[in-house]
């Protein structure tokens, strides 16, 4: 099972994805973009944390994924 860590104020330190978390974060995208009424909180931060650590990992570091939730930047680590 996957989880999240949220870290605050912090830089977020990334590891390689792994198949399963693409596994994980293909699964919250289709939850959330085809049944949005069914979608749990953990599909709605797994989903953008996992897209962060795919773009992080794929790009080298060159593109980096923000997210914000009232205008703070929250920064999330997945932890398996």
């Amino acid at each position: 099972m996957i989880n999240l860590v949220k870290i605050m104020n912090g830089m977020m330190k990334m590891t390689e994805i792994t198949s399963p978390e693409i596994r994980e974060l293909l699964k919250s995208v289709e939850i959330i973009a085809t049944r949005p009424a069914q979608a749990t909180a953990r599909e709605l931060q797994l989903a953008p944390a996992l897209f962060a650590k795919l773009m992080n990992c794929r790009t080298g570091g060159m593109i980096q994924i923000k997210t914000m939730i009232d205008g703070k930047e929250i920064n999330f680590e997945v932890v398996p």
